[in-house]
């Protein structure tokens, strides 16, 4: 993937991450890492999980390795994504980044 457009998708992600926060809870009021940390910053250290999925894996790896990480939870639908997208953001993972853990 070229550099533009990484960073394009990378603020597309970043962008759509704080309007769902935002939308959902208005008065929501940050706490703890939250509270420390701009959107951007937890995607570059690895606290959101997004991107392609060998960036995705590489953040996996990273927790697995830094604190035995054995479990993750994800969220791979976001208030008014379509429903194909969302779809599509769950076969990429199932397909790309979760073999990697195999």
């Amino acid at each position: 993937m070229c550099e533009r457009s990484k960073s394009f998708w990378e603020s597309k992600a970043i962008g759509s991450f704080e309007r769902s926060h935002r939308d959902a809870d208005p008065n929501r009021k940050e706490q703890g890492l939250l509270l420390h940390r701009d959107t951007k910053t937890q995607l570059q250290q690895g606290f959101v999980l997004a991107g392609d999925p060998e960036r995705v894996a590489d953040s996996i790896r990273k927790w697995s390795e830094e604190v035995g990480l054995t479990t993750i939870s994800g969220t791979f639908y976001f208030g008014g994504m379509p429903q194909d997208m969302a779809m599509k953001n769950i076969r990429l993972f199932a397909d790309k980044a979760l073999p990697e853990f195999k």
